[in-house]
């Protein structure tokens, strides 16, 4: 390990509670600026009522913001392992789901969206795996010096320890 490397031990669970919160971060942000055309050409609106395309969109990332409510509750936890880390950040984020569930239960266009979302987060949370690349061979296995986070979507992070 070269000198300008710090040696530092990796919190894991913390590191998946990081991704999820900007897996989060990064949806509502998505999701908001697609809708924000929508509004500015007044097509969000028919009537005194949302239109269906709006339906099919900011309730995407109401939910993003609602999970991420959640998931930052849940900062000062202390994960027994990355196991537990997934199953609760999955469990809070259904969480919010469902109860946005109810909330847009008159239009069918928002369930649609909410439940398209809610499975992307589920998905994003669901496959991050952490592999331990070997410091001699470069081979991912469960031994090494570094660690690979691997998410669905073929990103990956290493962190040195």
């Amino acid at each position: 390990m070269s000198g300008s490397c710090k040696s530092k031990i990796v919190d894991l669970p913390t590191a998946l509670h990081t991704a999820a919160r900007a897996f989060c971060a990064e949806r509502h942000s998505h999701w908001a600026n697609e809708y924000m055309p929508l509004v500015r050409s007044g097509q969000d609106r028919v009537g005194d009522e949302y239109s269906k395309a709006a339906y099919s969109l900011f309730p995407r990332y109401v939910l993003d913001d609602a999970i991420q409510v959640e998931v930052e509750r849940e900062t000062g936890s202390q994960f027994r392992s990355l196991e537990d880390a997934h199953a609760l950040l999955l469990d809070v984020g259904k969480r919010a789901f469902l109860s946005l569930l109810n909330e847009f239960e008159r239009s069918s266009e928002a369930r649609i969206a909410l439940t398209d979302e809610w499975k992307a987060f589920e998905a994003y949370i669901s496959a991050i795996r952490v592999f331990r690349r070997d410091a001699n061979t470069g081979m991912l296995t469960d031994s090494g010096n570094t660690v690979m986070a691997q998410t669905p979507f073929g990103e990956s992070a290493e962190m040195r320890f």
